[in-house]
Formats: structure tokens, C-alpha cells, sequence
């Protein structure tokens, strides 16, 4: 963000104390915003057997400025079809993602 001191008040202000108006650029950067989605089949081990599931989700990637990482952010759901019942999954994850050139 680029900040400068103006007598004259704009659309996005701060105020400072010394009753001056620190004004934001309208040019400034801004950060990007990747929203994913993905889906699937899914093979789940756990007591009683393998189970097949189908699962879907979207998320985001959060890009940490200057760098290489990212953070991936996901919330998938679906079902995993279990030999008594169908259970329903809903997960958070998380992680950091590093790009290559």
C-alpha cells in the first residue's frame, strides 16, 4: 500500500493525529485470491475394510507476497459408503505450497 499526507479528504481515509488526511492510492496492489475446486473418488482404510467414498470441495490459495509459498485452504465434503451406513465427511486442511520456477 502506498500512503500520503493531503489536506483534502478522498474516498478511503485514515485519519492521523496531527488532523491530517493519509490518503490510499487507488493503484496500490492488491493481493490475488485463487479459488479451487476439485472432486473425486476416494478409498478410505479403516476398521471393517476398505470403503469407497465420493468426495468434493473448494478452497482457496492465499499467495504469501514476495515469495514462493502459498497457503492452500479446503473444505471438502462427501460421502464414504461403509458396509453398515453411509457416513457423511467434512474436513478442514490446510498446508503450504511451494512453486518451482
Amino acid at each position: 500500500m502506498v500512503f500520503y499526507k493531503s489536506k483534502q479528504p478522498a474516498k478511503r481515509v485514515h485519519y492521523l493525529p496531527s488532523n491530517e488526511y493519509c490518503v490510499l492510492e487507488e493503484n496500490a496492489a492488491k493481493p490475488e485470491l485463487n479459488i479451487t475446486t476439485d472432486g473425486g473418488f476416494g478409498l478410505w482404510f479403516m476398521k471393517g475394510g476398505p470403503y469407497f467414498g465420493i468426495v468434493f470441495g473448494g478452497g482457496t490459495i492465499f499467495p504469501l507476497h514476495g515469495s514462493r509459498f502459498s497457503i492452500p485452504a479446503e473444505i471438502p465434503l462427501g460421502t464414504i459408503l461403509t458396509s453398515e451406513s453411509t457416513t457423511l465427511q467434512i474436513a478442514v486442511t490446510g498446508g503450504m505450497q511451494f512453486s518451482l520456477p
